[in-house]
Protein backbone atom coordinates (compact mmCIF):
# COMPACT_ATOMS: atom_id res chain seq x y z
CA UNK A 1 0.00 0.00 0.00
CA UNK A 2 1.55 3.83 -1.06
CA UNK A 3 2.38 5.77 1.64
CA UNK A 4 -0.10 8.18 1.12
CA UNK A 5 -3.06 7.62 -0.77
CA UNK A 6 -4.96 9.80 -2.88
CA UNK A 7 -6.91 11.97 -0.49
CA UNK A 8 -4.10 12.36 1.40
CA UNK A 9 -2.45 13.06 -1.94
CA UNK A 10 -4.66 15.84 -2.75
CA UNK A 11 -4.76 17.66 0.49
CA UNK A 12 -0.70 17.59 0.25
CA UNK A 13 -1.11 19.00 -2.99
CA UNK A 14 -3.47 21.81 -2.10
CA UNK A 15 -1.56 22.51 0.79
CA UNK A 16 1.66 22.77 -1.00
CA UNK A 17 -0.35 25.00 -3.74
CA UNK A 18 -1.61 27.67 -0.62
CA UNK A 19 2.01 28.02 1.01
CA UNK A 20 3.41 28.74 -2.34
CA UNK A 21 1.07 31.16 -3.18
CA UNK A 22 1.12 33.15 0.40
CA UNK A 23 4.84 32.98 0.56
CA UNK A 24 5.31 34.36 -3.20
CA UNK A 25 2.54 36.41 -4.44
CA UNK A 26 2.59 40.46 -3.81
CA UNK A 27 -1.03 40.21 -2.69
CA UNK A 28 -0.50 38.11 0.33
CA UNK A 29 2.22 40.60 2.40
CA UNK A 30 -0.64 41.05 5.43
CA UNK A 31 -1.25 37.24 5.05
CA UNK A 32 2.62 36.61 5.61
CA UNK A 33 3.06 39.02 8.20
CA UNK A 34 0.06 37.63 10.34
CA UNK A 35 1.08 34.01 9.74
CA UNK A 36 4.49 34.38 10.71
CA UNK A 37 3.49 35.88 13.94
CA UNK A 38 0.71 32.70 14.93
CA UNK A 39 4.07 30.35 13.62
CA UNK A 40 5.95 32.33 16.41
CA UNK A 41 4.11 31.87 18.79
CA UNK A 42 3.27 28.33 18.06
CA UNK A 43 6.76 27.68 18.65
CA UNK A 44 7.52 29.81 21.52
CA UNK A 45 10.61 28.10 23.49
CA UNK A 46 8.14 27.28 26.92
CA UNK A 47 5.85 25.74 23.86
CA UNK A 48 8.58 23.96 22.51
CA UNK A 49 9.38 22.34 25.72
CA UNK A 50 5.57 21.17 26.08
CA UNK A 51 5.63 19.53 22.93
CA UNK A 52 9.18 17.61 23.75
CA UNK A 53 7.19 16.32 26.51
CA UNK A 54 4.42 15.12 24.59
CA UNK A 55 6.48 13.17 22.05
CA UNK A 56 8.51 11.64 25.10
CA UNK A 57 5.68 10.26 26.44
CA UNK A 58 4.28 9.41 23.12
CA UNK A 59 7.33 7.39 22.53
CA UNK A 60 6.98 5.30 25.73
CA UNK A 61 3.24 4.73 25.12
CA UNK A 62 4.43 3.37 21.65
CA UNK A 63 7.42 1.09 23.02
CA UNK A 64 4.65 -0.30 25.46
CA UNK A 65 1.91 -1.05 22.51
CA UNK A 66 4.81 -2.36 20.58
CA UNK A 67 5.61 -4.63 23.29
CA UNK A 68 1.72 -5.66 23.74
CA UNK A 69 1.85 -6.20 19.89
CA UNK A 70 -0.49 -3.14 19.62
CA UNK A 71 2.06 -0.96 17.46
CA UNK A 72 3.94 -2.34 14.12
CA UNK A 73 6.54 -0.30 12.22
CA UNK A 74 3.56 0.59 9.59
CA UNK A 75 2.28 2.61 11.67
CA UNK A 76 4.10 5.27 12.36
CA UNK A 77 3.06 7.41 9.72
CA UNK A 78 -0.69 7.17 11.18
CA UNK A 79 1.44 8.30 14.55
CA UNK A 80 3.03 11.24 13.37
CA UNK A 81 -0.13 12.46 12.06
CA UNK A 82 -2.00 11.63 15.51
CA UNK A 83 1.04 14.36 17.42
CA UNK A 84 0.64 16.84 14.81
CA UNK A 85 -2.97 16.74 15.07
CA UNK A 86 -4.57 15.09 18.40
CA UNK A 87 -1.39 15.28 20.41
CA UNK A 88 -0.39 19.40 19.87
CA UNK A 89 -3.72 20.73 19.39
CA UNK A 90 -4.93 19.03 22.56
CA UNK A 91 -3.03 21.06 24.66
CA UNK A 92 -4.71 24.02 23.54
CA UNK A 93 -7.57 23.23 24.77
CA UNK A 94 -6.53 23.26 28.60
CA UNK A 95 -8.66 25.70 29.67
CA UNK A 96 -11.67 24.40 27.90
CA UNK A 97 -11.21 20.82 29.25
CA UNK A 98 -10.77 22.49 32.77
CA UNK A 99 -14.77 23.92 32.16
CA UNK A 100 -16.12 20.95 30.71
CA UNK A 101 -15.79 18.43 33.43
CA UNK A 102 -16.92 15.45 30.86
CA UNK A 103 -14.34 16.02 27.70
CA UNK A 104 -12.36 13.29 29.21
CA UNK A 105 -15.44 10.43 28.95
CA UNK A 106 -16.23 12.42 26.02
CA UNK A 107 -13.22 11.47 24.24
CA UNK A 108 -13.46 7.83 24.70
CA UNK A 109 -16.75 7.73 23.63
CA UNK A 110 -16.56 10.11 20.45
CA UNK A 111 -13.58 7.38 19.38
CA UNK A 112 -15.56 4.27 19.68
CA UNK A 113 -19.17 5.57 18.25
CA UNK A 114 -20.19 4.33 15.03
CA UNK A 115 -20.10 7.97 13.30
CA UNK A 116 -15.60 7.18 14.13
CA UNK A 117 -16.11 3.55 12.56
CA UNK A 118 -17.35 5.12 9.51
CA UNK A 119 -15.39 8.16 9.37
CA UNK A 120 -12.39 6.06 9.45
CA UNK A 121 -13.33 3.47 6.23
CA UNK A 122 -14.72 6.28 4.19
CA UNK A 123 -11.01 7.58 4.75
CA UNK A 124 -9.67 4.26 3.34
CA UNK A 125 -11.83 4.15 0.36
CA UNK A 126 -10.92 6.75 -1.80
CA UNK A 127 -11.67 8.22 -4.95
CA UNK A 128 -9.15 8.43 -7.75
CA UNK A 129 -6.65 11.47 -7.63
CA UNK A 130 -8.30 13.55 -9.95
CA UNK A 131 -11.78 13.43 -8.01
CA UNK A 132 -10.23 13.79 -4.96
CA UNK A 133 -8.26 17.15 -5.91
CA UNK A 134 -12.13 18.75 -7.01
CA UNK A 135 -13.86 17.39 -4.22
CA UNK A 136 -11.42 18.81 -1.45
CA UNK A 137 -11.40 22.30 -2.28
CA UNK A 138 -15.09 22.16 -3.17
CA UNK A 139 -16.15 20.68 0.52
CA UNK A 140 -14.09 23.16 2.10
CA UNK A 141 -15.32 25.93 0.51
CA UNK A 142 -19.15 24.82 1.15
CA UNK A 143 -17.77 24.57 4.90
CA UNK A 144 -16.37 28.07 5.31
CA UNK A 145 -19.62 29.32 3.87
CA UNK A 146 -21.31 27.81 6.27
CA UNK A 147 -20.02 28.35 9.47
CA UNK A 148 -20.25 31.92 8.15
CA UNK A 149 -23.79 32.00 7.51
CA UNK A 150 -24.28 30.38 10.83
CA UNK A 151 -23.56 33.71 12.55
CA UNK A 152 -25.95 35.87 11.06
CA UNK A 153 -29.61 35.35 11.21
CA UNK A 154 -30.46 36.80 8.15
CA UNK A 155 -28.43 34.13 6.60
CA UNK A 156 -30.05 31.46 8.37
CA UNK A 157 -31.41 29.65 4.84
CA UNK A 158 -28.07 30.09 3.28
CA UNK A 159 -26.94 28.34 6.29
CA UNK A 160 -29.77 25.36 5.96
CA UNK A 161 -29.03 25.29 2.42
CA UNK A 162 -25.37 24.54 2.80
CA UNK A 163 -24.76 22.22 5.37
CA UNK A 164 -28.15 20.35 3.24
CA UNK A 165 -25.55 19.77 0.68
CA UNK A 166 -23.09 18.70 3.16
CA UNK A 167 -25.26 16.16 4.43
CA UNK A 168 -25.87 15.01 1.00
CA UNK A 169 -22.37 14.73 -0.26
CA UNK A 170 -21.42 12.69 3.31
CA UNK A 171 -24.69 10.36 2.00
CA UNK A 172 -22.77 9.81 -1.05
CA UNK A 173 -19.86 8.92 0.29
CA UNK A 174 -21.11 6.59 3.00
CA UNK A 175 -23.31 4.66 0.51
CA UNK A 176 -20.11 4.87 -1.34
CA UNK A 177 -18.48 2.98 1.42
CA UNK A 178 -21.12 0.58 2.22
CA UNK A 179 -20.83 -0.10 -1.81
CA UNK A 180 -17.41 -0.89 -0.97
CA UNK A 181 -17.67 -3.02 1.44
CA UNK A 182 -19.59 -5.29 -0.21
CA UNK A 183 -17.63 -5.64 -3.27
CA UNK A 184 -14.07 -5.54 -1.84
CA UNK A 185 -14.59 -6.97 1.62
CA UNK A 186 -11.27 -8.37 1.95
CA UNK A 187 -9.49 -5.23 1.94
CA UNK A 188 -11.45 -4.03 4.93
CA UNK A 189 -10.56 -7.33 7.12
CA UNK A 190 -6.39 -6.83 6.01
CA UNK A 191 -4.50 -7.14 9.27
CA UNK A 192 -2.87 -3.18 8.76
CA UNK A 193 -6.49 -1.87 8.13
CA UNK A 194 -7.19 -3.03 11.55
CA UNK A 195 -3.98 -1.59 13.07
CA UNK A 196 -5.22 1.75 11.12
CA UNK A 197 -8.50 1.85 12.97
CA UNK A 198 -7.12 1.29 16.82
CA UNK A 199 -4.12 2.60 17.00
CA UNK A 200 -5.24 6.25 17.04
CA UNK A 201 -8.11 5.43 19.46
CA UNK A 202 -5.66 3.57 21.48
CA UNK A 203 -3.09 6.39 21.33
CA UNK A 204 -5.75 9.35 22.08
CA UNK A 205 -7.08 6.80 25.19
CA UNK A 206 -3.58 6.59 26.56
CA UNK A 207 -3.11 10.63 25.80
CA UNK A 208 -6.00 11.19 28.37
CA UNK A 209 -3.83 11.03 31.35
CA UNK A 210 -0.99 13.21 30.32
CA UNK A 211 -3.71 15.82 29.50
CA UNK A 212 -5.06 16.09 33.29
CA UNK A 213 -1.15 16.04 34.28
CA UNK A 214 -1.10 18.71 32.15
CA UNK A 215 -4.51 20.23 33.08
CA UNK A 216 -3.47 20.06 36.84
CA UNK A 217 0.02 22.02 36.19
CA UNK A 218 -1.69 24.77 34.41
CA UNK A 219 -4.22 24.88 37.42
CA UNK A 220 -1.36 25.29 39.87
CA UNK A 221 0.93 27.22 38.01
CA UNK A 222 -2.04 30.02 37.69
CA UNK A 223 -3.36 29.51 41.01
CA UNK A 224 0.17 30.12 42.77
CA UNK A 225 0.60 33.26 40.42
CA UNK A 226 -2.42 34.29 42.18
CA UNK A 227 -1.61 33.79 45.69
CA UNK A 228 1.71 35.71 45.30
CA UNK A 229 -0.65 38.88 44.64
CA UNK A 230 -2.61 38.03 48.08
CA UNK A 231 0.13 36.50 50.05
CA UNK A 232 2.96 38.43 50.78
CA UNK A 233 5.02 36.83 52.96
CA UNK A 234 7.42 34.52 51.30
CA UNK A 235 7.76 31.73 53.54
CA UNK A 236 3.87 31.91 54.46
CA UNK A 237 3.60 31.88 50.52
CA UNK A 238 5.87 28.83 50.23
CA UNK A 239 3.86 27.06 53.05
CA UNK A 240 0.45 27.30 51.94
CA UNK A 241 1.95 26.53 48.16
CA UNK A 242 2.92 23.20 49.78
CA UNK A 243 -0.23 22.16 51.91
CA UNK A 244 -2.68 23.18 49.10
CA UNK A 245 -1.13 20.49 47.31
CA UNK A 246 -1.93 18.20 49.99
CA UNK A 247 -5.07 19.28 50.77
CA UNK A 248 -6.71 19.80 47.26
CA UNK A 249 -4.36 17.65 45.32
CA UNK A 250 -6.45 16.87 42.17
CA UNK A 251 -9.89 18.64 43.30
CA UNK A 252 -9.12 21.46 41.24
CA UNK A 253 -12.68 23.34 41.65
CA UNK A 254 -12.36 22.76 45.43
CA UNK A 255 -8.45 24.77 44.98
CA UNK A 256 -10.25 27.55 42.59
CA UNK A 257 -12.40 28.58 45.05
CA UNK A 258 -10.25 28.90 47.84
CA UNK A 259 -7.95 30.68 45.84
CA UNK A 260 -10.56 33.52 44.88
CA UNK A 261 -11.78 33.41 48.45
CA UNK A 262 -7.82 34.87 49.42
CA UNK A 263 -9.06 38.06 47.77
CA UNK A 264 -11.56 38.92 51.31
CA UNK A 265 -9.02 37.04 53.62
CA UNK A 266 -7.42 38.65 56.25
CA UNK A 267 -4.02 36.86 54.52
CA UNK A 268 -1.42 38.42 56.46
CA UNK A 269 -2.88 36.11 59.42
CA UNK A 270 -2.23 32.05 59.35
CA UNK A 271 -5.84 31.63 61.07
CA UNK A 272 -7.48 33.84 58.43
CA UNK A 273 -5.86 31.33 55.71
CA UNK A 274 -6.31 28.68 57.55
CA UNK A 275 -9.98 29.17 58.34
CA UNK A 276 -10.42 30.05 54.39
CA UNK A 277 -9.20 26.15 53.33
CA UNK A 278 -11.81 25.04 56.27
CA UNK A 279 -14.57 26.83 54.94
CA UNK A 280 -14.49 25.78 51.21
CA UNK A 281 -14.81 22.19 52.27
CA UNK A 282 -17.22 23.11 55.15
CA UNK A 283 -19.23 25.11 52.31
CA UNK A 284 -19.01 22.11 49.67
CA UNK A 285 -20.47 19.46 52.30
CA UNK A 286 -23.34 21.95 53.05
CA UNK A 287 -24.56 22.73 48.97
CA UNK A 288 -24.64 18.81 49.03
CA UNK A 289 -26.77 18.48 51.74
CA UNK A 290 -28.59 21.82 51.48
CA UNK A 291 -31.06 22.96 54.06
CA UNK A 292 -34.95 24.44 54.85
CA UNK A 293 -35.16 28.33 55.10
CA UNK A 294 -37.99 29.74 56.43
CA UNK A 295 -40.06 31.96 53.22
CA UNK A 296 -40.88 34.40 55.73
CA UNK A 297 -36.89 34.87 56.63
CA UNK A 298 -35.83 34.44 53.09
CA UNK A 299 -33.56 31.10 50.67
CA UNK A 300 -31.39 28.59 51.06
CA UNK A 301 -28.44 30.10 49.24
CA UNK A 302 -28.04 26.75 47.47
CA UNK A 303 -31.45 26.51 46.33
CA UNK A 304 -31.80 30.41 44.79
CA UNK A 305 -28.71 30.52 42.94
CA UNK A 306 -30.38 28.39 40.97
CA UNK A 307 -33.39 29.46 40.03
CA UNK A 308 -32.47 30.83 36.62
CA UNK A 309 -30.40 28.12 35.72
CA UNK A 310 -33.22 27.16 32.93
CA UNK A 311 -32.31 30.31 31.58
CA UNK A 312 -28.74 29.89 31.09
CA UNK A 313 -27.93 31.94 34.23
CA UNK A 314 -25.54 29.80 36.41
CA UNK A 315 -24.21 31.80 39.46
CA UNK A 316 -21.66 29.51 40.25
CA UNK A 317 -21.08 29.01 43.68
CA UNK A 318 -22.26 31.03 46.91
CA UNK A 319 -19.23 32.97 48.27
CA UNK A 320 -18.12 35.42 51.10
CA UNK A 321 -17.65 39.05 49.85
CA UNK A 322 -16.38 41.01 52.90
CA UNK A 323 -19.27 40.82 55.08
CA UNK A 324 -21.68 40.12 52.49
CA UNK A 325 -22.41 36.54 50.87
CA UNK A 326 -23.62 36.60 46.90
CA UNK A 327 -23.48 34.76 43.93
CA UNK A 328 -23.75 35.86 40.68
CA UNK A 329 -24.50 34.81 36.78
CA UNK A 330 -22.39 36.30 34.31
CA UNK A 331 -24.16 38.80 31.96
CA UNK A 332 -25.89 36.88 29.22
CA UNK A 333 -26.45 38.26 26.12
CA UNK A 334 -29.51 38.05 24.14
CA UNK A 335 -31.32 40.07 20.69
CA UNK A 336 -29.84 41.33 18.36
CA UNK A 337 -27.44 44.41 16.65
CA UNK A 338 -24.12 45.54 16.96
CA UNK A 339 -24.62 45.79 20.98
CA UNK A 340 -27.52 43.54 22.22
CA UNK A 341 -28.53 43.50 25.64
CA UNK A 342 -27.57 41.45 28.30
CA UNK A 343 -29.05 40.20 31.37
CA UNK A 344 -27.66 39.16 34.25
CA UNK A 345 -29.27 37.27 37.93
CA UNK A 346 -27.98 37.63 41.41
CA UNK A 347 -28.76 36.77 44.71
CA UNK A 348 -27.64 38.22 47.94
CA UNK A 349 -27.95 37.89 51.68
CA UNK A 350 -25.58 36.31 54.80
CA UNK A 351 -23.79 32.98 55.00
CA UNK A 352 -26.83 30.97 55.90
CA UNK A 353 -29.56 32.48 53.51
CA UNK A 354 -30.53 34.74 50.71
CA UNK A 355 -32.25 38.13 51.53
CA UNK A 356 -32.14 39.56 47.74
CA UNK A 357 -33.09 38.38 44.36
CA UNK A 358 -32.55 40.24 41.75
CA UNK A 359 -32.68 40.06 37.94
CA UNK A 360 -30.76 43.06 35.99
CA UNK A 361 -31.14 43.88 32.43
CA UNK A 362 -29.05 46.18 30.21
CA UNK A 363 -30.50 47.23 26.97
CA UNK A 364 -28.10 48.92 24.86
CA UNK A 365 -30.19 50.37 22.32
CA UNK A 366 -33.76 51.91 23.21
CA UNK A 367 -35.13 50.51 20.38
CA UNK A 368 -34.70 47.37 21.66
CA UNK A 369 -37.01 47.55 24.73
CA UNK A 370 -39.93 45.48 23.27
CA UNK A 371 -37.14 42.20 23.02
CA UNK A 372 -35.74 43.52 26.63
CA UNK A 373 -39.31 43.71 28.13
CA UNK A 374 -40.16 40.11 26.79
CA UNK A 375 -36.82 38.78 28.26
CA UNK A 376 -37.89 40.53 31.71
CA UNK A 377 -41.33 39.39 31.51
CA UNK A 378 -40.10 35.76 31.09
CA UNK A 379 -37.18 35.83 33.53
CA UNK A 380 -39.17 37.53 36.65
CA UNK A 381 -42.43 34.87 36.30
CA UNK A 382 -39.88 32.22 36.48
CA UNK A 383 -38.37 34.17 39.35
CA UNK A 384 -41.26 34.82 40.92
CA UNK A 385 -42.70 31.31 40.96
CA UNK A 386 -39.99 29.83 42.35
CA UNK A 387 -39.40 32.15 45.31
CA UNK A 388 -42.78 32.19 46.57
CA UNK A 389 -44.53 29.42 44.74
CA UNK A 390 -47.38 30.62 43.04
CA UNK A 391 -48.33 32.48 40.20
CA UNK A 392 -46.99 35.89 39.45
CA UNK A 393 -50.86 38.30 40.05
CA UNK A 394 -51.56 40.25 37.36
CA UNK A 395 -51.15 43.60 38.71
CA UNK A 396 -47.46 42.84 38.80
CA UNK A 397 -47.12 41.34 35.97
CA UNK A 398 -48.62 44.25 34.49
CA UNK A 399 -46.51 46.75 35.55
CA UNK A 400 -43.25 44.49 34.43
CA UNK A 401 -45.03 44.14 30.65
CA UNK A 402 -45.13 48.01 30.46
CA UNK A 403 -41.42 48.01 32.46
CA UNK A 404 -42.88 50.70 34.91
CA UNK A 405 -41.27 51.36 37.95
CA UNK A 406 -42.70 49.57 41.29
CA UNK A 407 -42.62 49.36 44.20
CA UNK A 408 -44.96 46.72 46.19
CA UNK A 409 -45.32 44.42 49.88
CA UNK A 410 -46.59 41.55 48.66
CA UNK A 411 -46.83 38.34 51.10
CA UNK A 412 -44.24 39.75 53.34
CA UNK A 413 -41.48 40.22 50.72
CA UNK A 414 -40.69 43.92 48.72
CA UNK A 415 -40.91 43.46 45.47
CA UNK A 416 -39.31 46.78 42.89
CA UNK A 417 -38.66 47.55 39.69
CA UNK A 418 -36.39 50.46 38.60
CA UNK A 419 -35.58 51.71 35.19
CA UNK A 420 -32.63 53.81 34.62
CA UNK A 421 -31.54 55.82 31.58
CA UNK A 422 -28.17 56.22 31.07
CA UNK A 423 -27.07 60.23 30.82
CA UNK A 424 -26.30 61.40 27.41
CA UNK A 425 -25.93 57.82 26.03
CA UNK A 426 -26.48 58.28 22.24
CA UNK A 427 -28.75 55.56 21.71
CA UNK A 428 -30.47 55.92 24.73
CA UNK A 429 -29.39 53.36 26.72
CA UNK A 430 -30.52 52.30 30.27
CA UNK A 431 -31.41 49.21 32.45
CA UNK A 432 -34.11 47.66 34.57
CA UNK A 433 -33.68 46.03 37.73
CA UNK A 434 -36.30 43.77 39.68
CA UNK A 435 -36.05 42.72 43.37
CA UNK A 436 -37.55 40.42 45.26
CA UNK A 437 -36.33 40.93 49.08
CA UNK A 438 -37.94 39.83 52.36
CA UNK A 439 -38.65 42.78 54.52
Amino acid sequence: MDILNSRELALVIWFSIATFYITFSPKSVDIRKSLVKVIKGFLAPRLMVVYGFVLFYLITVVFFLNDLGFWENHQLKNTIVWFSTVGVFSLFQINKIKEDRSFFKRTILDNLKLIAVIQFFIGIYTFNLITELILLPVLFFIAVLAEFSKRDKDHAKVHYLLNGILSFIGFLLIAYFVYSVFTNFGEVAKEKIMYDFFVPITLTIFYIPFLYFMLLYSVYEETFIRIKYFIKNKWMRAFFKVLAIIIFNTRIELLERWVSSLEYVRTKSFRSVFYSMYEVFKLRKVEKTGYHVSKSEGWCPYIAKDFLIGESLNTGYYHRLFDEWLASSEMVEFGDGLIPCNIAYYVEGIESKVKILKVSINVNNELMINIALEKLVKTTTILFEKALDEDIPDRILSCIVKGERMSINYRGKQLSLIKNYWPEHHLGGFDIKFKISTT
